[in-house]
């Protein structure tokens, strides 16, 4: 809506819900991830992340929602930007982390995940380019990302939403359990 200009250059991540770009907020100068979905898209998973996200607003290690909405035949949702994902540090360090990054990380991905359901939620999609390092002063913090799958798992009562057979495979095939 005129507030965002996007670095159409910069395509920061794309996956078979949309795109993500390095944009500009014109409001701020300053710049921010946009992620762009169709609103013909059947899934409609940035509603998803946007609730999941309002929800975590204010918890350690989750990306703060700077706008959303809809222009054109795109819905958005433009959030802080962050820096590298655990996936891309990984290749930045040789494939070679040491004992105590490997202890540091599982620490706080752990955290994210507990802090998750904490509020009733899971994530689906567990994996290394789901985590990302923050920027300048928040550079020793992971931060959790792409809510699109998540679902909550208690109902209203606060009980646990019953397992259910033969569902196909949600989430990144190279990473779900065996069992699933």
């Amino acid at each position: 809506n005129e507030r965002f200009e996007i670095q159409s250059s910069f395509l920061l991540g794309k996956g078979s819900f949309g795109e993500i770009y390095l944009s500009k907020d014109l409001n701020t100068r300053t710049y921010v991830a946009l992620k762009l979905e169709n609103q013909k898209s059947k899934q409609n998973q940035l509603k998803t992340e946007k609730h999941v996200l309002e929800t975590m607003s204010g918890v350690e290690g989750f990306p703060t929602i700077i706008a959303f909405g809809n222009q054109h035949e795109n819905n958005f949702l433009a959030m802080e930007l962050l820096g590298p994902s655990l996936s891309d540090l990984f290749e930045l360090c040789k494939q070679r982390f040491s004992l105590q990054t490997v202890l540091l990380i599982g620490i706080q991905i752990l955290t994210r995940i507990q802090d998750l359901h904490s509020k009733n939620y899971i994530h689906r999609d567990i994996k290394p380019e789901n985590f990302l390092i923050g920027t300048e002063n928040f550079s020793n913090i992971i931060y959790c990302i792409d809510f699109g799958l998540s679902k909550k798992y208690k109902d209203s009562k606060m009980d646990n939403i019953p397992y259910k057979e033969n569902k196909p495979l949600t989430g990144t095939a190279r990473y779900a359990s065996i069992n699933n």
